[in-house]
């Protein structure tokens, strides 16, 4: 596997190392082979969620899917999924906090949502 991949290259290569089809790859961490396929063409990028059961399928560490150095927020929210260190209240009240103090409104204004 090449440094230089994009995520969706280096996924493909990890998943053709190991012998594994697209479907069944999906099957392995629960989602559907077209999730798979577009996640290799680069259409869509994993949830944390599913970035960690990635990770775990493939026998690597978050970080080693994701490019080196480009820490994002979904290997961040991995990571801390995979440790326990947050639960998600403890993350988005973190965040509402952060956001109210550039804002110089108040937590109690910031309205969070997630669409899944």
């Amino acid at each position: 596997m090449q440094p230089e991949q994009s995520f969706a290259g280096r996924l493909k290569c990890l998943r053709e190392e190991r012998g594994l089809s697209g479907g069944a790859l999906a099957a392995k961490i629960g989602v559907s082979k077209v999730t798979v396929w577009k996640w290799e063409k680069g259409d869509t990028t994993p949830r944390p969620l599913a970035l960690n059961a990635l990770a775990k399928a493939l026998d690597v560490s978050v970080a080693e899917l994701q490019q080196p150095g480009a820490a994002t927020a979904a290997d961040a929210a991995a990571e801390s999924l995979e440790s326990g260190a947050e639960t998600l209240a403890e993350t988005m009240a973190e965040a509402k906090r952060k956001i109210a103090g550039v804002a110089g409104i108040d937590p109690s204004a910031i309205t969070i949502s997630i669409d899944y």
